[in-house]
């Protein structure tokens, strides 16, 4: 085993060479290697098993311009290096197996050197060792995971997570979690903020990653030595004879709401037409009627349903309007408002006697910059109402230059209210305090919106 760099314009691992003023010797201690580290000006420091480490400068054409040794002294040579970080304040750690941690403080200048023993460790073997951007180190023994904050008044190391069983590598991602891999799974650890002086405490006994023969996404080893995060979130796991696997930190299982006959309160109906949110609440629009879903808690608080087995409302489209009162429309079963503060949700009137709610399908609301109301109807047109629920206005092909009166979607920016329809595209309506017109509509080919004719 020796050193490899990248050539990119080859696509291909080349591995590096002496240079001429380069001792044979010690170019020789580039074997048997177990940790690379790379600072600002461009060292690569590697851990070896008998050679301690070494410091690396190698040119464009991977040659060796620089190799200098920093001892890692036992009685019979130099400790077997199995980890390396690098700190802010331009100090090499390192994490030996036998010989505990050590630190060095890197010169301007590359030059040979000795590192020294971090004495207030107890731990003889360093499985894992990594620095975060709040000077916090974490690092393991065999079995267990200790933390210290270089930044504080106190370097004393405490031990924070374990036993676990042949601990390989440690690692905290982007989002605060810290990854333990070992002989035995993948461990996801979760903490709560430490400061200076004060160590992170747990949040629950955390998760484990282990091989499903029947789950082909799984971990396909339960052996980790080396964990690693790239900029796109992928954590990325050096496993025993399981090749690479990766982990993506920003995707979420699924997770269903749905009618339970053993729990009740429950989600209403497993048909859901809409849904919106409104603070920790989630109100969820279906077949039968609207389900308030409350995050925290985890429970239920049913309106307009009906019991078990039975279809009442059907909840269409719901809509959080602007001073906080939830809008709920339906198919034939009318216009629906519940107020901050009201127990339940109140019928808004008929809008008039030939045209009842009860032949009235309502698709979409939406609230312009006027602070009024608009409630599209899939066969009555367009209606206005004010915030407290008082009929404004009427508009359908007979009064106003809307071409259809089947409407699916509302959208209300500044000064437009869009309107997607059945029939006739999308209409782009001006908006006024008192008057709707359209301006233009818009259907689709295959390839481009065009006006309609």
């Amino acid at each position: 085993m020796s050193l490899y760099y990248y050539d990119a314009s080859t696509d291909q691992f080349r591995k590096v060479k002496p240079g001429p003023t380069i001792d044979p010797e010690r170019y020789a201690l580039l074997t048997d290697i177990r940790t690379l580290a790379i600072d600002k000006r461009g060292t690569v420091w590697v851990g070896t098993r008998q050679g301690g480490v070494l410091g690396v400068r190698v040119d464009q054409s991977g040659i060796i311009k620089t190799l200098e040794q920093i001892r890692i002294p036992n009685q019979g040579g130099n400790w077997a290096i199995e980890k390396l970080t690098l700190d802010t304040q331009g100090r090499l750690w390192i994490g030996a197996l036998g010989g505990g941690l050590w630190h060095y403080t890197i010169p301007s200048k590359l030059a040979s050197g000795q590192a020294e023993p971090f004495v207030a460790l107890p731990i003889a073997n360093v499985r894992g060792l990594y620095l975060d951007q709040q000077a916090n180190l974490w690092f393991a023994d065999d079995t267990r995971v200790y933390w210290l904050n270089l930044a504080g008044k106190s370097l004393q190391p405490q031990v924070i997570a374990g036993p676990f069983e042949g601990i390989g590598s440690v690692y905290r991602d982007s989002f605060g979690q810290l990854w333990v891999g070992t002989n035995q799974g993948l461990h996801c650890l979760k903490f709560t903020a430490a400061s200076k002086q004060t160590p992170p405490v747990p949040q629950g006994s955390g998760e484990t990653f282990l091989p499903e023969d029947a789950n082909e996404h799984s971990i396909n080893s339960s052996r980790i030595h080396e964990i690693y995060e790239d900029r796109f979130h992928n954590l990325w796991l050096a496993a025993s004879a399981g090749g690479i696997n990766k982990l993506n930190l920003r995707s979420k299982p699924f997770h269903h709401l749905h009618r339970l006959a053993s729990q009740s309160p429950t989600l209403s109906s497993n048909y859901v037409n809409a849904v919106i949110s409104d603070q920790d609440m989630l109100w969820i629009g279906t077949r039968n009627g609207i389900s308030q879903y409350n995050r925290s808690s985890q429970t239920y608080r049913n309106f307009l349903s009906l019991p078990a087995n039975m279809n009442g409302m059907d909840v269409s489209t719901l809509y959080k309007a602007s001073n906080g009162s939830i809008w709920a429309g339906t198919r034939y079963g009318g216009l629906w408002k519940k107020n901050i503060g009201e127990t339940g949700f109140q019928a808004i009137a008929n809008p008039s006697k030939d045209r009842p709610w009860t032949i009235t399908s309502i698709e979409s609301i939406a609230e312009d910059p006027f602070h009024t109301i608009w409630v599209a109807t899939y066969n009555r047109g367009l209606y206005r109402y004010s915030l407290n629920g008082n009929l404004l206005a009427h508009y359908h092909p007979q009064n106003n230059s809307l071409p259809t009166n089947r409407l699916t979607c509302l959208l209300a920016d500044e000064k437009t209210l869009w309107i997607s329809t059945r029939d006739n595209g999308v209409l782009q309506c001006q908006l006024d305090q008192d008057s709707l017109r359209v301006q233009n509509s818009m259907c689709m080919t295959r390839q481009m919106f065009i006006p309609c004719r």
